[in-house]
């Protein structure tokens, strides 16, 4: 299985992110100015709209990068027991090399 180089895209998405978040964090302010109440209700909405935008995108990043780090663990996992059962294999036969006697002992 190739495993997929996602920084690239994930760096792409977190400046673009950081971008947008700082944008709409610059709105209120001009919006504050604005005496007209029912603009600013409909400009604080659409912000708060963004916003949620913007936390969905962040959440959809984390996920796949949580399912990422899950997949390596698992392949951690993996490699780390077939290591464990080679280490063992490796020991009964150094064992055995031991006592002189080709597995006909068991003293294990």
């Amino acid at each position: 299985r190739s495993r997929e180089h996602g920084s690239y895209p994930t760096r792409t998405a977190r400046l673009e992110l950081c971008r947008a978040h700082n944008h709409s964090r610059m709105k209120p302010l001009e919006n504050q100015e604005n005496d007209s109440n029912d603009d600013g209700t409909r400009q604080s909405v659409l912000d708060l709209q963004q916003r949620a935008d913007e936390l969905e995108i962040l959440i959809g990043f984390l996920r796949q990068k949580i399912l990422r780090l899950q997949d390596l663990n698992i392949q951690q996992l993996h490699q780390t027991a077939a290591a464990l059962a080679e280490c063992r294999r490796l020991k009964s036969h150094i064992e055995s090399l031991k006592h002189g006697s080709h597995g006909h002992q068991s003293t294990s």
